[in-house]
């Protein structure tokens, strides 16, 4: 519910906006995720991916950026592929 609000247009400023950014938006969905699964704040960013079987957010907006004309089908194929090489 959440993820879609923060990647809204991350097809547009998600090149053009600083590592500093990128890393407080990563910071944003590991604290919700955290939240969400009621797990300690030391989990990893990895492990709690896996968990919630949710890619980095990072990851999910070059996804985006790169497959904007591809169909669904294949993004969530190329996400799987990238879920499973972390």
């Amino acid at each position: 519910m959440i993820r879609p609000a923060i990647t809204y247009g991350c097809q547009i400023w998600f090149d053009r906006i600083t590592v500093k950014s990128k890393s407080k938006l990563a910071s944003l969905q590991h604290n919700i995720l955290i939240k969400a699964t009621k797990s300690y704040r030391t989990v990893s960013k990895n492990i709690i991916s896996v968990v919630c079987n949710i890619c980095h957010l990072d990851d999910y907006c070059e996804i985006l950026s790169s497959t904007y004309f591809i169909p669904d089908k294949l993004v969530k194929k190329l996400e799987r592929i990238n879920r499973e090489k972390h």
